[in-house]
């Protein structure tokens, strides 16, 4: 009997021996990862700053993107086509339409946006909304109401009726 208390004794001090050891390697390879850690937090920084500017949206859709008088600046339109590859986002015609491709591109904005006015035309402290600035960026005034954005409306369906008008005595 007392053999199998010794080999009972001597598997226990194996077992805390190596439990200790196991300890031991564990700290040391903790240690072991926190120096590379230390080593790698700029990097890890680096990747975290990155990161975060891929999360950063589009300067289209950001004020830094859009013009105080209405519609997108050249950097807006630029990140547009940067966003969506293909696009042929062109600015507003800022002059009277002369040319069929102003008349098509005017007559189409302004029917397209004005038509049924999607949201208000004024802010409550009585400012013009982007949607009514967008008018401006096409050498129109901003309307204030619903009837103004109407007679905008008119104007690009006209516009639009010249254009295929022009198109039509070309063809011929």
């Amino acid at each position: 009997m007392k053999p199998l208390l010794i080999l009972q004794e001597t598997i226990n001090q194996l077992v805390s021996v190596f439990y200790l050891a196991c300890q031991l390697v564990s700290i040391k390879y903790l240690q072991s990862i926190l120096k590379m850690v230390d080593h790698l937090q700029p990097h890890i920084n680096q990747l975290k700053l990155n990161n975060q500017m891929a999360y950063k949206t589009a300067s289209w859709t950001r004020s830094e993107g859009k013009d105080k008088n209405g519609g997108l600046n050249a950097k807006g339109v630029a990140s547009y086509r940067k966003a969506n590859p293909g696009s042929k986002l062109k600015t507003g015609v800022d002059k009277v339409a002369k040319t069929p491709e102003e008349k098509r591109r005017q007559g189409s904005f302004f029917t397209r946006f004005y038509t049924n006015p999607k949201g208000p035309l004024k802010k409550p402290n009585g400012e013009p909304t982007r949607l009514a600035l967008a008018a401006r960026k096409w050498n129109k005034p901003a309307p204030s109401s619903v009837a103004q954005a109407k007679k905008l409306a008119s104007f690009g369906r006209n516009l639009l009726a010249s254009y295929k008008r022009t198109k039509d005595a070309k063809s011929k």
